[in-house]
């Protein structure tokens, strides 16, 4: 009776220990509403010194870090996690995004494709490769990367939006436009992809549709100076100077260090007469991006 009670005492002990070692595991995850909340409570699994817990707590940790704008040392915990589980999937994703906010883009190509190889369905190590490579100017990997990500999200408009980038940056606008009106179907209330199409609209010179893209796009964000830009470009394409004026001067309002709207409010002013404010703006857009003086000069 006494090795039986035994026996149970043990049984429950080691219920609790795993039942624990459950709850530490499920409380230590990326929260980015509360960066410090997610590093203190991982923190906790890593002191616990459980060996099934640790890899994947410093993993975390390491997002968390590197979302705070830390990445050296989220950089110093992914590669803790790594040694202690090279298998981890996750931990080199998450350092594959840390190596790509350092700049070592070769090093995040290579972990972000130790992650898809480790775990093929992984959406986010397969999106951050796509927009790693989009950056890189590598177009038809990216696509390939988010027809990868489509097969296993159909849903996933981040997707969309990058194949469409991809293919405007080939000038494959009918491609780019394809893309971007799956993305929109898939949600009407994204100020960016409204944004986004408007701009494709403006490259394909059909430029009503683009104002009326544009116009969703600032109805959803009335704060975002490069929605009022790319507006005022359609509209000063379309010969209506007086509103594109407007929407240069509402773009420099919101952001009054953005140098294109400057020159490109000058060059409208310009051709208006209005030669004073015309050299006042060219002038301040030189002096913001000092490579605009070729298109100054060529103003005059």
């Amino acid at each position: 009776m006494l090795k039986l009670k035994s026996f149970l005492t043990t049984l429950l002990l080691c219920f609790l220990v795993l039942k624990t070692a459950v709850a530490q595991q499920k409380r230590c995850v990326l929260d980015q509403a509360d960066l410090e909340k997610t590093i203190r409570v991982c923190s906790d699994v890593i002191k616990s010194g459980n060996k099934d817990l640790v890899a994947a707590a410093y993993s975390v940790r390491c997002a968390a870090y590197t979302l705070q704008g830390k990445p050296q040392v989220g950089l110093e915990d992914c590669n803790i996690a790594i040694a202690g589980d090279s298998k981890l999937s996750d931990a080199y994703r998450n350092r594959g995004s840390t190596y790509g906010l350092l700049g070592n883009f070769d090093k995040a190509y290579s972990d972000l494709s130790k992650a898809i190889e480790l775990n093929p369905q992984d959406t986010k190590a397969l999106g951050n490769r796509a927009s790693l490579l989009l950056n890189l100017g590598k177009f038809q990997e990216a696509i390939k990367d988010a027809d990868s990500l489509i097969l296993i999200d159909p849903k996933n408009q981040n997707a969309y939006v990058m194949k469409s980038l991809a293919y405007s940056n080939q000038a494959k606008f009918s491609r780019a436009l394809q893309a971007i009106n799956k993305a929109i179907e898939l949600n009407q209330n994204d100020a960016d992809i409204f944004k986004g199409r408007g701009i494709i609209y403006t490259q394909m010179r059909q430029f009503d549709l683009a104002v009326a893209d544009l116009n969703k796009a600032i109805d959803l964000n009335p704060k975002d100076h490069i929605s009022y830009f790319n507006r005022g470009l359609a509209l000063s394409n379309e010969g209506k100077f007086s509103e594109a004026l407007s929407d240069y001067s509402k773009t420099i309002e919101l952001n009054n260090q953005f140098a294109p709207a400057y020159l490109n409010r000058g060059l409208i002013n310009q051709q208006l007469g209005n030669t004073d404010q015309a050299m006042k703006d060219l002038k301040r857009a030189v002096e913001l991006q000092p490579e605009l003086m070729k298109r100054f000069r060529r103003s005059q």
